[in-house]
C-alpha cells in the first residue's frame, strides 16, 4: 500500500479547500460542523484522510453545495458539472496552489469575466486549448 494519497482523494480534498476558501469559512468552523477537529480538515484537503459520506454531506450542508460537487471531474469519472454556480469551479482547482483566485466568486461579475478573458489569453498565448464559451 502506498503513502501517497489517492489522486481521487487529492482532488475531493482540493475541492474542499477551493469551496470553503470560495465562501470564506475557515477550518475550524468547517471542522465544528461536521464535529471534527481542523487538523482533520487540513487532513481532508490533502487528501492524506478519506472524507466518510456522512462526513461529506456535513460538509457539502456547511460549504452550501451537494457531495457531488466535491466529485465533479474527479480522476476516473466522466460527469459534468453539478453546481450550476460552480461549474467553472473546476478551472480554478489550481486554488490550492494560488489561494488568491479562490476569490473570484467574491468579484463583481463584469471583473470576473475580465479575469477570464485574461486567463484565457495567457493560454492561447502559452499554446494551451482553451473552450469556448
Amino acid at each position: 500500500m502506498s503513502d501517497q494519497p489517492s489522486p481521487v482523494d487529492s482532488y475531493v480534498g482540493a475541492r474542499i479547500r477551493y469551496r470553503r476558501k470560495a465562501i470564506g469559512v475557515s477550518q475550524d468552523a468547517l471542522g465544528k460542523a461536521v464535529g471534527v477537529t481542523f487538523q482533520q480538515c487540513q487532513k481532508y484537503e490533502r487528501g492524506i484522510n478519506r472524507v466518510s459520506a456522512s462526513a461529506m454531506v456535513k460538509i457539502a450542508n456547511c460549504l452550501k453545495t451537494t457531495p457531488g460537487f466535491f466529485f465533479d471531474g474527479a480522476p476516473g469519472t466522466e460527469g459534468g458539472a453539478t453546481d450550476a454556480d460552480d461549474s467553472s469551479a473546476g478551472i480554478f482547482l489550481a486554488a490550492a496552489q494560488v489561494p488568491e483566485i479562490a476569490l473570484l466568486p467574491k468579484l463583481p461579475r463584469n471583473i470576473q469575466k475580465a479575469v477570464g478573458k485574461m486567463i484565457a489569453g495567457a493560454a492561447e498565448a502559452s499554446g494551451a486549448a482553451v473552450a469556448a464559451e
